[in-house]
């Protein structure tokens, strides 16, 4: 059921309110006159429609008759078209015998008023499915942009449509009406709950979807390509950079700035697993997309690029890098609220940097990745940790930062690797533990929550596999460097 007061509250219709008393009656059509007489003729229920030629010449007693007419034919309402001036006698008319006045600009389009309202109170099956096939087609344009398809389909449907914009790490709250990016909701749009709206609804979110993909995709098509050079860049052999550093320049990296980086590190992954690389994909993808969204309103330069399965966020400024760290942290506090809500996943973040030119950009994902190692060993979940550039810690990084290190450093442990992951970590864990105890059975069994005589038994089988001696200090200091800078990441 439509009334009057409805009408009124439809702010795209344009009409306001005059007199009478809401919500008035039921109305069951909508008739445009042209002579203040006409209204005699119109049926109950009616919304009688009184163009500017009908009243711009009108004096006040011939307002009160129309308002008598449309009284004793029990219309719902009548409506102005044009600035008029409503005597106060025909206002108090309406408001005793159940009549409502309402009013429109006279720049309103009248035609297409009457079958808006039209459409607003009918309800047959046939009217529906013509607002549905109009609206399906008016968003059926594949590369019109998101605001235009939303102005399309408000026009078919004859309704106020708004998209509204939601964070994004928002989930679904059971509403209809979510726009998605992937799988990645970024918004809802608000429409009436109209049969005919309800039906499209789906439709104009499907296209909704896709204009706002092919949107970000054109914003952020040069971030994204840069943070893929970038983290070339930071892994790369030394023999590639200058190949990369120059590609990375022609988009705009400013290679010489200054550079800090963070390593979200969301944990292994299990390749034989399908559900969780599923998973793992659908929230960096996600937090990708809360990043890519929160960071472009940082000072500074900012790239983020998945990194295998974990992510990797660079921040770049030519001359202020005592605040990239600041504004680092910040973005990473928005950011890790879009993986707080996502079940089971625990997330290990660190920090590093900022130093300068390439070989800084290197040195401060190397730290952050360390960084992110400690917050692992020390169970900081969703806590970022700072690289602590003193001491030990440091060498480990600069050594790690040098792929020529690494790579004469994974030679020492590639035996252990070519027994698979599963087997190489543990027996490296147990190395590690045994080597900082300083060779002690009893004190590494400790550390590892195993019983003396496993731990022996692993050494004795570990060693031989490496072809290494641990009496020689050579071996063991190789080893257990070898070992530290493995799980520093």
């Amino acid at each position: 059921m439509t009334t009057p007061q409805d009408l009124a509250d439809a702010h795209h219709l344009q009409i306001s309110w005059l007199a009478g008393h809401g919500p008035g009656r039921s109305i069951t059509g909508v008739r445009a006159v042209e002579r203040l007489t006409d209204v005699a003729d119109q049926q109950s229920g009616r919304v009688v429609v009184l163009t500017t030629s009908s009243v711009e010449r009108a004096s006040p007693y011939e307002l009160d008759i129309a308002a008598k007419l449309a009284s004793s034919q029990e219309c719902a309402a009548l409506l102005f078209v044009g600035d008029i001036d409503v005597p106060a006698t025909c206002r108090k008319l309406a408001e005793r015998s159940g009549l409502v006045l309402l009013a429109t600009p006279a720049t309103s389009d009248i035609a297409r008023l009457i079958i808006r309202i039209d459409r607003l109170v009918t309800t047959t099956a046939a009217v529906v499915l013509e607002r549905l096939a109009a609206a399906q087609a008016a968003v059926s344009d594949p590369t019109a942009s998101a605001a235009e398809l939303l102005e399309r389909a408000q026009d078919a449907l004859g309704v106020p449509l708004e998209f509204e914009a939601c964070d994004s790490d928002s989930e679904l709250d059971g509403s209809t009406g979510a726009v998605t990016i992937g799988e990645q909701v970024v918004g809802f749009v608000r429409a009436p709950n109209d049969e005919g709206v309800q039906l499209a609804l789906p439709a104009l979110c499907v296209a909704l979807s896709r204009a706002k993909q092919r949107e970000l995709a054109h914003l952020f098509a040069e971030t994204r390509t840069r943070a893929e050079l970038v983290s070339q860049v930071a892994f790369a052999e030394p023999s590639l950079l200058p190949s990369l550093v120059e590609q990375a320049r022609r988009v705009g990296f400013r290679a010489d700035g200054h550079h800090c980086a963070a390593w979200l590190d969301f944990g292994e992954l299990n390749a034989e697993d399908a559900e969780i690389l599923a998973r793992r994909r659908r929230l960096l993808g996600r937090v990708e997309l809360a990043g890519l969204q929160r960071f472009v309103d940082l000072a500074g330069v900012w790239h983020l690029v998945p990194v295998a399965g974990n992510l990797l966020v660079v921040g770049n400024s030519p001359t202020r890098p005592e605040h990239l760290v600041a504004d680092l942290r910040r973005g990473l506090e928005q950011l890790l609220r879009a993986v707080s809500t996502e079940p089971g996943i625990e997330v290990y973040v660190g920090i590093g940097g900022p130093w300068q030119g390439v070989e800084g950009l290197r040195s401060a994902v190397t730290e952050a990745r360390v960084a992110s190692r400690i917050a692992h060993d020390k169970n900081r979940v969703g806590d970022p940790v700072t690289f602590d550039g003193t001491g030990v810690r440091r060498v480990l990084a600069e050594i790690a930062a040098s792929s020529t290190s690494r790579r004469i450093l994974d030679e020492v442990l590639a035996p252990l690797d070519a027994a698979g992951p599963d087997r190489a970590a543990q027996g490296i864990e147990t190395l590690l533990a045994y080597l900082d105890e300083q060779c002690s059975p009893t004190r590494s069994a400790a550390r590892l929550h195993l019983h003396p005589n496993a731990v022996t038994y692993r050494i004795r089988r570990l060693v031989p596999m490496l072809g290494l001696d641990l009496d020689n200090a050579d071996d063991r200091f190789a080893l257990h460097l070898a070992c530290r800078v493995r799980t520093s990441g």
